[in-house]
């Protein structure tokens, strides 16, 4: 027995099997969104809103309860309402907003891993 599947037919399968996984993660934080009745944004956003902490802080403040996180299978989701509750503590001035800008550019400038 053999089966014969062409480059086209495996592209297809491919493209609807990643669009029924980014569904179903869609829908999962959907569902945990009207459980907890606030809005989720993905680990990477909230990093950038909070002007790019190490996701070692991220889990440091998730962990002591000043940012909740919540958990969707392998991926981190923050409540907008701890993000913006943060935003709200810290007064934003001319000055953190130069040392968020600095800490981007130190961040963007370093070299990977596998180079250095």
């Amino acid at each position: 027995m053999s089966v014969t599947v062409s480059l086209r037919e495996l592209l297809t399968f491919g493209k609807q099997l990643a669009q029924d996984v980014l569904d179903e993660a869609s829908s999962a934080v959907k569902e945990r969104e009207a459980v907890i009745g606030c809005t989720l944004i993905p680990e990477k956003e909230a990093r950038e809103i909070l002007c790019n902490p190490d996701p070692s802080t991220m889990y440091r403040w998730s962990q002591s309860g000043y940012l909740r996180r919540v958990k969707i299978g392998v991926r981190n989701y923050y409540t907008a309402e701890s993000i913006q509750r943060i935003i709200n503590q810290h007064t934003i001035n001319e000055n953190t907003q130069e040392l968020c800008q600095k800490n981007s550019r130190k961040k963007s400038r370093k070299a990977p891993a596998s180079l250095a």
